[in-house]
């Protein structure tokens, strides 16, 4: 692999020149604590079961979604406790509907292929703009100052939040591995949290090393999903509650939404 492949290398030649110098210094290898989280779920919520949920946020006690599939994808206006879409607006049948985010009184809405990222009115849900970008679109957030998009890899790019250009990367490393399939994201604070795609886990980031340090396990939403027998009804879709430190996590097609905790365990 090329990983141990140059760390070998470098540490035989380090080595080796120590031994010349008729002196020995111990090489420590430093590996990241990446901690194990558990979820509470606090409550449960209905979900619209025809979304294909693929970027999620809430703002001023409504969550907006962004569901995909070519001619089914949408932006919607959700309220969180009876699962009733407010507002709903069909994306073109040639676009599919990835991550979401929003900045000021604007949602920006990523599309999987398309290269574009689409620019709505917060109030009605009329597009305005848009921004091209290459490659894929997955999921979105914003920090307050830049945008942070995946795209399917173990990269995450930060954007300008106004014109969208590229400013910066970082390479997500769980345990000294990319950790790659990020999907959908939510930005609290320093840190990124990351649905795995196809992965019943999320994973907390630092946004300036990169590092992921909690691993947080969300395999006991699964039986109370009430998701179809589809192996395309995946966890995605998860938002941040500033005001309580609780996330909103649904999936594509699952029936039901969650208000969680996510709690540290012991080690």
């Amino acid at each position: 692999m090329w990983q141990g492949g140059v760390i070998f290398g470098d540490i035989k030649w380090a080595r080796g020149l120590l031994f010349l110098c008729g002196c020995w210094l111990p090489v420590e290898a430093k590996e990241t604590v990446v901690e194990r989280w558990a979820l509470e779920v606090v409550a449960t919520l209905p979900h619209e079961p025809d979304a294909f949920t693929q970027g999620l946020l809430l703002h001023d006690g409504y969550l907006y979604e962004s569901t995909g599939l070519y001619g089914r994808s949408s932006l919607r206006k959700v309220d969180p406790e009876s699962g009733e879409v407010v507002q709903r607006l069909a994306l073109d049948p040639g676009y599919f509907g990835e991550g979401l985010e929003r900045v000021g009184n604007r949602l920006i809405q990523l599309t999987w292929k398309e290269g574009l990222a689409l620019v709505y009115d917060l109030d009605t849900l009329t597009l305005v703009q848009a921004h091209q970008y290459g490659g894929e679109g997955w999921g979105l957030c914003f920090d307050g100052e830049s945008l942070w998009m995946s795209d399917g890899s173990a990269t995450l790019y930060r954007r300008d939040p106004v014109d969208f250009s590229h400013q910066s990367s970082v390479t997500v490393m769980q345990q000294d591995w990319p950790r790659d399939r990020l999907n959908d994201l939510a930005c609290v604070g320093d840190y990124i949290y990351a649905n795995i795609w196809k992965e019943q886990r999320i994973v907390r980031i630092d946004k300036h090393s990169g590092r992921v340090d909690a691993d947080i396990d969300a395999t006991p939403l699964l039986a109370l999903s009430g998701r179809p027998a589809d192996p395309e009804a995946v966890l995605n879709g998860i938002a941040h509650d500033p005001q309580s430190n609780e996330f909103y996590l649904t999936g594509k097609h699952w029936p039901r939404m969650f208000r969680v905790r996510f709690v540290p365990t012991a080690r």
